[in-house]
């Protein structure tokens, strides 16, 4: 079985985490690595898996394929660490580009753009996957995850705001606002498909108060799903705001490039 490293424990990393353990991953194939915060120290020791931390470093001398968690902000404290990896190196961060990821690692990289840690846990996950790679693709399968392959990198932009409308239509369905559906696809051939995804992948059910905070937890700061939910919540409709979401996954991408 592949050996798995996991740059960062956030969220993100520790879903996936989870979900390589539940599809048969056992400890002696999966490593991560933290930011030796006091937090993270304090969750992997919660989360029983302390023993399986090692350095960045020790993980590209370790594993065969790299999932990078981080946030964008973090990837230049990982320049030039891959430059002698023999591996995979997929990441997750939104924005940077290809060009701009194999310049700082000094390694040719695969994006993958998953949804929510929520849908991870929910076994409904999806991704997006640039340039296209079967075994970055059979990894993700194997993960329980549906992928989706993106022909041009700029896809992923649609793909990022998609991957955010099910907290857009749970504060519809909560303020019992109709939606309008887009009339086009906005370059990405399979968007209805992603869009039908996420209408189904709304919760239900839930209360004013709890569809409040799984949108809370949806939207981070300056990010593309508070654009949309934002857009919304100003009167905004959803092809109008899933337009906002696309510039301002674009604003993040040339922001991190500059």
């Amino acid at each position: 079985m592949m050996k798995i490293g996991l740059i960062g424990y956030g969220h993100l990393g520790a879903a996936l985490l989870t979900q390589l353990v539940k599809v048969g991953f056992g400890k002696d194939n999966l490593r991560i690595t933290i930011s030796g915060s006091s937090r993270s120290l304090a969750k992997v020791e919660s989360d029983g898996v302390s023993d399986i931390v090692l350095s960045n470093r020790e993980l590209t001398m370790w594993a065969d394929i790299v999932i990078i968690t981080l946030r964008p902000t973090e990837a230049l404290a990982l320049q030039g660490l891959f430059l002698e990896y023999p591996g995979i190196v997929i990441s997750t961060m939104a924005g940077l580009k290809t060009t701009s990821l194999e310049i700082i690692l000094a390694h040719d990289v695969y994006r993958a753009m998953p949804s929510s840690p929520i849908t991870i846990e929910n076994g409904n996950a999806i991704c997006g996957i640039f340039p296209w790679n079967k075994n970055v693709a059979d990894l993700f399968r194997t993960m329980g995850f549906k992928s989706y392959i993106l022909n041009i990198e700029e896809q992923l932009h649609v793909f990022t705001s998609l991957v955010c409308l099910p907290a857009a239509f749970l504060l519809l369905s909560l303020k019992n606002r109709a939606y309008d559906i887009p009339k086009n696809n906005y370059g990405f051939q399979e968007f209805f498909s992603v869009f039908n995804w996420a209408l189904e992948n709304t919760p239900t059910n839930l209360s004013m108060e709890e569809s409040e905070q799984y949108i809370s937890r949806m939207a981070t700061k300056g990010g593309i799903t508070e654009t949309i939910v934002r857009a919304l919540r100003a009167g905004n409709n959803l092809p109008e705001s899933i337009n906002l979401g696309i510039k301002r996954s674009k604003e993040i991408s040339e922001s991190l490039t500059q």
